[in-house]
């Protein structure tokens, strides 16, 4: 069976000691790969307060006239063609009926 070593208490602050001042001193950061995640989450943290505090911008009246030219336009659905359906040329012609 393997002896585990312990360290003197003296030893061991002065090791914990060493780490903090590397720590305080800025000496320590983050690993380059991790920087841009870190750069996103203060963004995205920044972005979260601002609209916490602030709230969302009101529609302004180009914003409101723009939704307004999607509401007048009418479509009409062609199921054949709808790309939900399933093969149409399957169903009878009773069912074909209710969908058209």
């Amino acid at each position: 069976m393997k002896e585990k070593r312990i360290l003197p208490e003296s030893l061991r602050l002065k090791i914990i000691e060493a780490c903090v001042l590397r720590v305080q001193s800025g000496a320590v950061g983050l690993d380059k790969k991790y920087q841009a995640v870190q750069d996103e989450i203060e963004e995205q943290m920044k972005s979260e307060d601002f609209f916490t505090e602030y709230g969302l911008s009101e529609a302004q009246e180009y914003d409101v006239k723009d939704e307004m030219t999607f509401l007048e336009e009418k479509e009409e659905v062609d199921y054949d063609s709808d790309e939900n359906e399933v093969n149409m040329g399957e169903i009878s012609p009773h069912m074909r009926k209710v969908y058209e």
